[in-house]
């Protein structure tokens, strides 16, 4: 069976909050360049990833999250995660990358 990689979308008050569901790996994480990069747009406050559905992610997984965090502060728009893997947040935390995490 084939990696997969879905999205939920929602947009209120200029945030978009994209609940993650799948598999974060090398198979995927393309996926999620691509959706970020149309997610960026103008009147976009924020951008909220909840990967609370994802039930893997490797380290291509976890080097496409940091690309998405370079990627909103370059276009100025806040980005936070949400329910990171523990791998994930292991990997923010000690990167000095925790600013990204949210809670709950």
């Amino acid at each position: 069976m084939a990696d997969k990689l879905q999205f939920e979308v929602g947009y209120a008050a200029g945030i978009i909050t994209a609940k993650a569901e799948g598999v974060l790996g090398f198979m995927t994480a393309p996926e999620l360049k691509k959706k970020l990069n149309a997610w960026i747009e103008p009147g976009v406050k924020g951008i909220v990833l909840d990967l609370r559905e994802i039930n893997h992610v490797d380290s291509a997984g976890i080097a496409a999250a940091l690309q998405a965090i370079k990627t909103c502060e370059a276009a100025e728009v806040p980005f936070t995660i949400k329910n990171p893997p523990s791998s994930l947040r292991t990997v923010l935390t000690k990167s000095g990358l925790n600013a990204h995490l949210a809670e709950g």
